[in-house]
């Protein structure tokens, strides 16, 4: 079994030792770090059809993305060191709100974005609303992902939209919220433009808000 193969089947079966040496193993023969992402990719998306038809459960997620996490660490570090420059479909932006210190939701869209060709910027829990503004004029954003899993934080999410627009930057970037406390009626009324209901769908979802 070539690298590729194997980085792409240790993934699927939550050995992350594995999916880190095969990683590293397929750098150091010289295989572009590029083409070692995509077996991130078609694993994750193997994963992530897994979960949505109810074959694989929360867990097998997390476990999933904690491996395809450290494996893109690794292929990163590489393309940047070698100051390839990836053409990245868009530029992401993530936090979750302050207030909130969950982060295993967001880790996993970060890890599927990444994979799926998206430049991620995770700002990572309890993010001032001042900061998530900062990172979406300073990133030039494309979209702006919120996650909250409290109730008592989800309000954090209608004032970096209204932070937003203070400061001029509405208009540039789409805004896409997740998480336990939220809904699509929520992300309605607070002026969001996405709502996704679980980590998986914030792919499709960015792919439609970037048309």
């Amino acid at each position: 079994m070539d690298n590729y193969q194997l980085l792409k089947t240790s993934i699927l079966e939550y050995e992350k030792d594995n999916a880190l040496q095969a990683a590293k193993a397929g750098i150091s023969e010289g295989t572009d770090p590029l083409k070692m992402l995509q077996a991130v990719t078609e694993a994750l998306n193997i994963v992530g059809e897994g979960f949505n038809s109810g074959d694989l459960f929360l867990p097998e997620l997390i476990y999933a993305s904690d491996c395809a996490q450290a494996a893109i660490k690794v292929l990163e570090d590489k393309i940047t060191a070698d100051g390839n420059v990836a053409e990245h479909k868009g530029t992401i932006v993530l936090g979750t709100v302050r207030g909130d210190l969950h982060d295993i939701g967001k880790s996993i869209v970060a890890a599927l974005l990444i994979a799926n060709g998206y430049k991620v910027i995770d700002l990572g829990t309890d993010v001032e609303t001042e900061k998530l503004a900062a990172g979406v004029r300073d990133n030039k954003a494309d979209v702006l992902g919120l996650s909250a899993l409290l109730t008592t934080t989800a309000a954090e999410m209608g004032n970096v939209i209204k932070k937003l627009e203070s400061e001029g930057l509405r208009s540039s970037v789409k805004v896409m919220i997740g998480g336990g406390a939220t809904n699509a009626n929520y992300a309605s009324h607070i002026g969001a433009d996405a709502y996704g209901e679980t980590a998986v769908d914030a792919v499709g979802i960015v792919k439609d808000l970037l048309k």
